[in-house]
């Protein structure tokens, strides 16, 4: 059988100036700690040396568990733009291979630039199930994926979102995804390299939005049993912000019935009155700054 040698960190290899012996295959796992105090565990991921990642959440009743190994992959790295340069294609003498064609959910082409020779860590939950489950006694938390083939997230955010999730402990939690495994977010323009991150809203009874059979699309301004959990939704809100997320800017959605705007959140009907397709059924998680500890 295959040995594997567990080390907390690649800090150890830069302070040596080599790789310690043996590792499995030749690489890293590397140890990526969340703390329920809202911080993560600073890591450096280095392409060629780092192979998987190791998740350890560390509790407040000062227990430590294993959350899964899970395998990194290494994707081109995009420049961000918004919709409207997407839309324009690289100017001439940018070599083929410097950027990629996709479709925008109009049909349209978009066009994702490469941003130098530098590649970026890319990371799933969802490989072999569309469900991630973590039990402690007799509470889950659960964080699921929507059938998307945009499952890949950047490893430090994801680390971001499961502990926020760990600290609700909510079990429908829906992602509608990031990226796909090669870096790139149509037909978003903004989810490149994984950074920003979309979620269906909580419904208020509970039920798995897009998920269970008996549960449908939660909108902002819905009634009845689809209606938009709000209290669960800014529990959920507060927990993203908590572990960094709508930090540096505020995360997106559609204004509320009474007016007024979830917590972190901007109303995206200030930005483009013509996006209720979009944010008006989902959140869009962005403005990451971590909390190292």
């Amino acid at each position: 059988m295959e040995q594997t040698t567990f080390y907390p960190a690649v800090n150890s290899i830069i302070n040596t100036g080599r790789l310690p012996d043996p590792i499995r295959n030749g690489f890293l796992i590397l140890r990526q700690d969340i703390y329920h105090t809202g911080q993560l565990g600073k890591v450096d991921y280095i392409e060629g040396i780092a192979k998987q990642v190791n998740y350890q959440y560390h509790a407040a009743d000062g227990k430590v568990h294993d959350l899964g190994t899970f395998d990194l992959e290494w994707a081109t790295k995009w420049k961000r733009r918004t919709g409207k340069e997407a839309l324009n294609r690289p100017a001439s003498g940018v070599e083929d291979v410097d950027y990629v064609k996709r479709k925008n959910d109009k049909g349209k082409d978009i066009f994702f630039i490469k941003e130098g020779d530098v590649n970026t860590p890319l990371l799933t939950l969802f490989k072999n199930s569309k469900e991630f489950t973590y039990q402690k006694n007799d509470k889950r938390t659960i964080i699921l994926s929507e059938t998307t083939d945009r499952e890949y997230f950047n490893p430090e955010r994801l680390a971001a979102i499961i502990g926020a999730v760990l600290g609700t402990g909510f079990e429908d939690v829906v992602t509608n995804g990031s990226v796909k495994i090669d870096g790139t977010g149509a037909p978003s323009v903004s989810h490149v390299n994984g950074n920003n991150i979309d979620f269906k809203y909580l419904r208020v009874d509970g039920k798995r939005p897009k998920i269970d059979i008996t549960g449908g699309v939660v909108h902002t301004d819905a009634t009845g049993s689809n209606k938009l959990g709000i209290e669960r939704q800014e529990k959920l809100l507060d927990a993203f912000n908590k572990f960094g997320f709508g930090e540096t800017r505020k995360n997106l959605s559609w204004f509320l019935p009474n007016g007024k705007t979830l917590k972190h959140c901007i109303e995206d009907a200030k930005i483009n009155e013509k996006s209720k397709s979009s944010h008006y059924h989902h959140l869009h998680l962005t403005g990451f700054k971590a909390k190292y500890r």
